[in-house]
């Protein structure tokens, strides 16, 4: 039962759990001292999150905390990792685009993703040397559940964020890195085919193709690919589906690599070493772009874990193209 006031002799009989809720050090403080089972921090994401946590556990390594308030379904593991003997989730259970359309089975699967163990959870507080000798567990009073059997199953949290691969949270920072640095090789690769605009037509003309110009587009589509997709992915609470969608278009539209290297290939009499790889990275890249939306729309197989590789593809594509820019030009 949480409560921000302790109850005293007057709490809640028959051994039931009493969380004190308390936000500041001294409440906190005054929390643990009257004796409650626990302290609910909330809202524990408004002050700092994992930090704020670590940091009250430094002067009180015997504070049992229960956090709540702006908690996102990634940030679990870490509030484990600074201590927390309990996280409450609320609104990353929800699938809001699913309950907007009614789709309870949507609803009701969401929580297993984000969670995916099963079984009993092993409480901290029994592990936690610095809490009060003789206390009960957290979550049980006065009283204790039996020992599980040994060949029950028992868990700890995972180690891993199993919920990455399915949902944007957690990927914020690769999304605004990966923005960031195609925008700005995108901005060079333009302003240096600008200025030399006159010489690449020229060298176009004299070979009687858009050899250099479509180098320049092959550079810049691989690059705004990446900037599409990371802009996106920054949108707040975008439907799964719609992610998974602009990916399908954006392999689609990065398709243009591996046809012009085929193109390519089909003029000449043989496919040499560096056709060969550059058609390698560009049906690479479609292909790792497909797998991310595919995988992504049906919650299997890799889902955003795929867009790394489309992303280093991307530049790796940009670069060696950006590369025959410079040497032609100055040949």
């Amino acid at each position: 039962m949480p409560s921000p006031r302790y109850l005293g002799g007057a709490g809640p009989p028959g051994g039931v759990p009493y969380v004190g809720g308390a936000l500041t050090p001294t409440e906190v403080l005054a929390s643990m001292r009257a004796g409650v089972d626990a302290v609910k921090l909330f809202p524990v994401g408004s002050v700092g999150g994992p930090a704020y946590l670590r940091a009250l556990r430094e002067p009180l390594p015997g504070l049992r905390a229960v956090v709540s308030g702006g908690i996102g379904a990634g940030e679990v593991r870490d509030y484990l990792a600074a201590g927390a003997h309990a996280v409450c989730l609320g609104g990353a259970l929800i699938d809001r685009a699913a309950a907007s359309r009614g789709d309870v089975d949507a609803i009701a699967a969401r929580p297993g993703r984000l969670w995916p163990r099963s079984g009993r959870s092993r409480n901290h507080a029994d592990r936690d040397r610095t809490a009060a000798s003789g206390r009960p567990p957290l979550g049980f009073g006065p009283r204790r559940l039996p020992t599980p059997h040994p060949g029950e199953q028992r868990h700890d949290p995972p180690r891993a964020p199993m919920i990455a691969a399915y949902t944007t949270e957690g990927w914020g920072e690769l999304f605004l890195a990966a923005a960031g640095a195609t925008a700005a090789l995108s901005g060079l690769i333009f302003v240096g085919f600008s200025v030399n605009i006159g010489t690449v037509l020229a060298i176009d003309k004299r070979q009687g193709q858009n050899f250099l110009t479509g180098r320049a587009l092959e550079a810049l589509a691989a690059l705004l690919t990446v900037l599409v997709i990371s802009l996106i992915g920054l949108v707040p609470a975008i439907p799964r589906g719609a992610l998974a969608a602009f990916i399908l278009l954006t392999g689609v539209a990065s398709t243009i690599s591996p046809v012009r290297a085929l193109l390519s290939s089909r003029r000449g009499s043989t496919m040499d070493g560096p056709l060969l790889l550059r058609l390698i990275f560009a049906a690479g890249l479609t292909v790792s772009w497909f797998l991310a939306g595919v995988t992504l729309a049906t919650g299997h197989g890799g889902g955003l874990y795929w867009l790394p590789a489309a992303f280093v593809l991307a530049i790796i594509i940009a670069a060696i193209n950006a590369w025959v820019l410079l040497v032609e030009v100055l040949r």
